[in-house]
């Protein structure tokens, strides 16, 4: 990185109505550039992103292309927001509700399973309208920073702006309790990843990581209400996504009135881009019409949560921008995949756009894509025809064979060459498909850890989850209709994650926060954070943080700078599952 990066994003207002949409990008008066970056894929397909500094961005750039896994260079790029049946109270505000005939979709799948990630400015998790413990603090994040609170601990759970609450509100809202509103899946967890700061701007490639993470804590459905100018970094981010089975629903774009010209991610390959419309169902006049929408959803005065309660004793809100169209489609997602939990993200695209409500032109268009989303439509079952009984026939005189004689069935031979290969906090167990007769069929295959149950199968291997370290004892046998055969046993033992240490930026205002971010950690360790800085005519160094690995492998909390000094190092030290001292220490700069 170039010294002293910085990136902002504005938001837009129309017409007295809310509109936070993607603007163009304002240039630091001070003239600073963006970060360059490294995108490394691993075997399995999962993106990280490595800075990489160079005297010029020229040199950033081919310094990142050069490195060992490199798929390509991203350059920093900032995005922002955009957009700013039931019992409850508010739920005949909510006209958007009515349009999609949602209390019409009996019965409503469950979202039992369900987990929604929100990237956006943070989820305040003390809304009156979230149930207890739905908003999932405990697998949240905050890449940014500048909002950390004892109390949010880093997990997301803040949000300062008010955004990420309201595109929250209307995934997940408890419906039918009596209290304000209801959501599209009313109930469904949420898990919050703070990607943007208070002012509701950020950068892609802190997105992207954010992505990463929803992904990897369980996340089923990923809702980005952002935008900005073109960029790669959430290319591998995406395909990631898609590789578990995780369909990424982004915004479309608030931008058809200043210049219209395709934002990002809602042009990434892959993803779910959700154009904006109006009550009458005409097309959000701000709605970006690039041709980049897969599908529209209701975007204009949605009622939503209010994380800063503007209106004193009624925290809700209307917003209106493609931000609000998003989050109708990715709940809408959620409960297609709670009646299809074995649904990939092709099989729900051709869903969405097989039962969409084609509006405008006839087929696809750029202000709708394929139409309006009819959640009616994609969960409501198709009747069962009505079929008419034949007049009966005359009865064939009765023939009257001997049954022939039934083979006794035998259990079939057990697996051949059971093996357990060691992974990156994996274990793979493989083993020869055993050869069924008439007399001795095999349906399938058990696979055990340690004497439990871990998998029913057809194939040939399975890949299982666990901690690096550990040794594991597998077991498999073959099973079919004559019994099930002996176990065949093997032992493996998976190798830790690399460890790590790395911060979330490198240059702050003043009073600004640095996160810091430790993973594959030995728990119980210590992670020590020190400044060293030039003071008169030697230096310094101070100790700013001193924090234990105490639950799981992985830690992530903020430090200060000293405000005094410009320009300093960090030092960060830390303890790997294996023993080794691990560090690393980056330039910083402040103000």
């Amino acid at each position: 990185m170039r010294a002293g990066t910085r990136r902002w994003l504005t938001t837009a207002v129309a017409g007295g109505v809310i509109v936070l949409g993607a603007a163009t990008p304002a240039v630091a008066a001070d003239g600073e550039t963006a970060d360059t970056y490294a995108t490394i894929v691993d075997p399995s397909g999962r993106p990280t992103y490595v800075e990489v500094e160079a005297p010029t961005a020229a040199q950033e750039i081919r310094r990142a292309e050069s490195l060992p896994g490199s798929v390509g260079a991203a350059v920093e790029t900032p995005v922002t927001i955009t957009g700013a049946a039931s019992a409850d109270p508010l739920r005949s505000l909510q006209w958007d509700n009515d349009a999609l005939r949602l209390d019409a979709i009996t019965p409503r799948p469950a979202v039992a399973g369900q987990l929604v990630a929100v990237i956006d400015t943070g989820v305040s998790a003390a809304e009156e309208d979230w149930a207890s413990g739905q908003v999932r603090c405990d697998l949240g994040t905050d890449v940014v920073g500048d909002a950390y609170t004892a109390s949010s601990g880093g997990t997301g759970c803040v949000d300062p702006h008010g955004h990420g609450t309201h595109v929250a509100g209307t995934v997940g809202a408890v419906a039918g309790n009596g209290i304000g509103m209801a959501g599209v899946a009313g109930g469904v967890q949420i898990l919050p990843v703070r990607a943007l700061d208070a002012s509701g701007s950020g950068g892609d490639v802190d997105i992207a990581r954010g992505l990463v993470w929803a992904v990897d804590h369980g996340a089923t459905v990923i809702n980005m209400s952002i935008g900005g100018p073109q960029s790669g970094a959430y290319d591998a981010a995406v395909a990631y996504a898609a590789g578990h089975r995780v369909p990424v629903v982004v915004a479309n774009g608030n931008n058809r009135l200043s210049g219209n010209a395709p934002q990002w991610p809602a042009a990434a390959p892959g993803v779910i881009a959700v154009a904006a419309t109006e009550a009458g169902g005409d097309s959000a006049y701000y709605s970006n019409s690039s041709g980049t929408a897969l599908i529209a959803a209701p975007g204009s005065r949605i009622l939503s949560m209010d994380a800063r309660h503007t209106t004193p004793g009624t925290p809700y809100v209307y917003m209106s921008g493609t931000s609000m169209a998003s989050p109708h489609v990715a709940a809408i997602a959620a409960l297609w995949l709670a009646a299809h939990p074995a649904g990939t993200v092709e099989q729900l695209r051709d869903a969405l756009i097989a039962t969409a409500t084609d509006l405008g032109t006839s087929g696809f268009d750029d202000l709708y894509g394929y139409g309006l989303v009819n959640p009616y439509e994609l969960l409501t079952p198709a009747p069962e025809p009505v079929v008419e009984d034949p007049e009966p026939a005359p009865a064939p005189a009765p023939v009257v064979d001997e049954p022939a004689p039934v083979p006794s069935l035998v259990a079939p031979e057990a697996p051949a060459s059971v093996q357990v290969v060691a992974q990156t906090e994996a274990l793979r167990v493989t083993w020869t498909a055993v050869a069924g007769t008439d007399t001795a069929p095999v349906e399938g295959y058990r696979v055990y850890r340690n004497g439990t149950l871990r998998a029913t199968l057809a194939g040939t291997s399975f890949t299982d989850p666990v901690d690096g370290g550990v040794a594991y004892t597998y077991a498999v046998e073959a099973f079919g209709a004559g019994g099930t055969s002996a176990r065949v046993s093997a032992v493996g033992t998976a190798r830790w994650a690399a460890a790590g240490l790395s911060v979330n930026r490198t240059s702050v205002l003043k009073k600004g926060r640095i996160v810091v971010r430790g993973t594959s950690l030995r728990p119980g360790s210590t992670v020590v954070v020190r400044e060293t800085y030039a003071y008169r005519k030697s230096t310094r160094t101070v100790v700013l943080a001193s924090v234990r690995v105490s639950a799981g492998d992985n830690v992530s909390f903020s430090v200060l700078p000293v405000q005094g000094a410009r320009t300093g190092t960090l030092s960060l030290q830390a303890v790997d599952h294996n023993g080794r001292v691990l560090r690393a220490g980056r330039s910083i700069r402040v103000g």
